[in-house]
């Protein structure tokens, strides 16, 4: 009983609410052009946990590699982020 109780616990930790890193600053990984569909990566803190998601720009804009911007949305799990000047 002990080890599914810890499990339950581990799996509980694990858990990240994504909603939390909307107004977060985050540093782009994986670049993407300007107006290309495909997708880039952020990663951003959430509580004492760094995580990964799929961003792309709400202008369309370039996302250059190491770019610090701000998630603005999710759309899913893809966080719209914007440049931080």
């Amino acid at each position: 009983m002990a080890v599914f109780y810890g499990l339950s616990q581990l799996h509980t930790e694990g858990n990240v609410n994504l909603n939390e890193v909307v107004g977060d600053i985050g540093r782009i990984t994986l670049g993407s052009p300007a107006g290309s569909p495909s997708m880039a990566k952020v990663q951003v803190t959430v509580g004492d946990r760094q995580i990964e998601l799929l961003a792309r720009s709400q202008d369309r804009d370039q996302l250059e590699r190491n770019m610090t911007v701000r998630i603005v949305a999710l759309e899913g799990e893809t966080a719209v982020v914007a440049s931080v000047q």
